[in-house]
């Protein structure tokens, strides 16, 4: 008999290892500082030395281009893991924990499949999105505020 091999989770692993050395390193490897915008940027072509407006589509040295406001998305993205990274993980255990506590509260039985299957049908970001859309932009709330609003939704949903 033939012993299958479970492929998935060496790959899982190895991502999950190398999303945390990006996480930790990837600032060391950022093009830019998370701070840098270039909203005209000068780029030799095969026309010569052209001027352009973001935002700018990829090439050297902005290797995923530029957003709107002139940030090297490659440098956003890699000073920003460390961040989705850590929401990732307290969420994860914000929802470990919240399940275990429902689940001893209930009498070691978990009801909510009528109260809640008919959100499985939305995508759970899609909710997330237009709940936060009206506090997102202009809000008088801090940072963390906003961040722990998320968290908690994300764990709800």
């Amino acid at each position: 008999m033939k012993k299958s091999t479970n492929w998935m989770l060496p790959t899982g692993i190895a991502l999950l290892v190398l999303i945390t050395l990006l996480a930790v390193f990837g600032p060391l490897f950022a093009p830019f500082a998370p701070d840098y915008s270039d909203n005209i940027i000068y780029i030799e072509t095969d026309n010569g030395r052209e001027l352009f407006i973001s935002p700018v589509e990829p090439h050297s040295p902005y290797y995923l281009g530029t957003d709107p406001w002139g940030y090297d998305v490659l440098s956003i993205m890699l000073y920003g893991l460390k961040y989705s990274l850590a929401t990732a993980v307290l969420v994860s255990l914000l929802r470990v924990a919240g399940s275990l506590a429902v689940v001893m509260l209930g009498g070691g039985k978990m009801h909510t499949g009528r109260m809640w299957g008919g959100l499985n049908a939305i995508p759970q970001f899609v909710i997330i999105y237009f709940i936060l859309y009206s506090i997102n932009y202009n809000s008088p709330l801090s940072i963390m505020e906003l961040a722990a609003i998320q968290w908690a939704l994300l764990t709800v949903f």
